[in-house]
C-alpha cells in the first residue's frame, strides 16, 4: 500500500556542523529500511517565503500509458508521476514541513514527456506555469528545482521561454549540463537499460514503436520516438578510434553524433549564471569514452 509506505518515509533533517550542511532521511522500500546521508558546502540563496517552487523530475519518472502504448505524443496534462517514484517525497515533505508551502498551491511537481526534445519539454513547462502556477500565484517569482534531465528542462524554460524576471532561482541536482556519454549507446546503437525491470518495459515500448513508426531496428525506433537522447549526447570529445584510441573529429562524423542543442544553450549560460546552483555527484561516470570500430 503506497499510503503506508509513504507514511514510513521519515522527514529529512538538515543541520550545519563546522560550516558544512548535512542532510539525512530514512525510508522504507517495502522490504527494508535505509538511511540516506549527504553533506556539502552549498552556497544557496535564502528562498523567499513568497517564491513558488516547481520541481521537475528526471528521465523515466513520468508516464502516460496511452503515449507508451501507441508510441505517440500526448498533451503534457496526460503525464503523471510514476507512483513507484519516491525520490522526491523527502524534498516535498521537507518543504511542506516548513509551514510555508502547500502542494499544488505554491509547491508543484511537473511530470512531462521526457522522450521529446528538451526544448519541447521547456515549452510544456511554460504552459504548465502559465496555466497552473501563475494563476494561483500572480505576484510571486518562481524557483525551479530540476533533477537530472529536469535540470535541463528548467534551463530550457528560463533561457528560451520565461518572461524576464519571473524565475528567481534554479537548483539542478545531477543534471548533465555537458551531456552524458551513456546516451551514445542508446542513440547510436539502440541499447536498452541494463536494469532488469526497466529493460523489459523499455523492450516492450520499443517493439511497439518499431511497429508504429515502421522501424526495422531499435536504433531507428528510438531516434524517431525519443529524440531526447540526441539532446543529452556529450558536448565534449567522447569517441575514439577502436584501434588507435585517438579522438575522432566530430565535425567529420556529421550532426548525428553532435549535441548542438546543449552547445547553444551553454553558449548563453553566462547571462543566467547568477540564478544557478548546481548539485553534482561523482558516483556516476559521465565522461566515459567509447571506441568506434572502423576508424583507425
Amino acid at each position: 500500500n503506497n499510503d503506508i509506505l509513504n507514511s514510513l518515509m521519515g522527514n529529512p533533517d538538515a543541520i550545519v556542523i563546522d560550516n558544512q550542511l548535512w542532510v539525512y532521511y530514512s525510508g522504507h522500500d517495502g522490504t527494508k529500511w535505509s538511511i540516506g546521508l549527504a553533506k556539502g558546502n552549498l552556497d544557496i540563496d535564502h528562498v523567499e517565503k513568497d517564491d513558488v517552487i516547481v520541481i521537475i523530475p528526471g528521465m523515466f519518472a513520468s508516464y502516460d500509458p496511452v503515449a507508451f502504448a501507441t508510441c505517440s505524443q500526448t498533451p503534457w496534462q496526460n503525464w503523471k508521476l510514476i507512483p513507484q517514484v519516491t525520490e522526491y517525497n523527502g524534498l516535498l515533505k521537507t518543504l511542506q514541513a516548513t509551514g510555508n508551502y502547500t502542494l499544488n498551491s505554491n509547491l508543484f511537481v511537473f511530470p512531462y514527456d521526457w522522450r521529446q526534445r528538451i526544448t519541447d519539454s521547456g515549452k510544456d513547462l511554460k504552459s504548465f506555469i502559465d496555466s497552473e502556477v501563475k494563476p494561483r500565484n500572480p505576484n510571486s517569482k518562481i524557483d525551479l528545482i530540476g533533477h537530472s534531465l529536469g535540470g535541463l528542462v528548467a534551463r530550457s524554460y528560463l533561457q528560451e521561454y520565461a518572461p524576464a524576471g519571473l524565475v528567481d532561482q534554479i537548483i539542478t541536482a545531477g543534471s548533465p549540463h555537458q551531456g552524458v556519454s551513456e546516451a551514445y549507446k542508446t542513440w547510436a546503437g539502440g541499447a536498452l537499460p541494463e536494469d532488469g525491470a526497466m529493460r523489459a518495459a523499455a523492450s516492450l515500448i520499443i517493439n511497439i514503436c518499431k511497429i508504429r513508426t515502421g522501424s526495422l531496428t531499435s536504433k531507428a525506433a528510438i531516434q524517431k520516438s525519443a529524440p531526447v537522447y540526441k539532446d543529452i549526447l556529450p558536448t565534449y570529445p567522447y569517441l575514439k578510434g577502436a584501434a588507435t584510441h585517438i579522438y575522432l573529429d566530430m565535425d567529420k562524423l556529421g550532426d548525428e553524433f553532435q549535441n548542438s542543442y546543449l552547445l547553444d544553450l551553454n553558449s548563453s549560460f553566462s547571462n543566467y549564471s547568477n540564478k544557478f546552483t548546481k548539485i553534482t555527484s561523482t558516483s556516476y561516470d559521465v565522461a566515459k569514452v567509447y571506441g568506434v570500430f572502423g576508424y583507425m
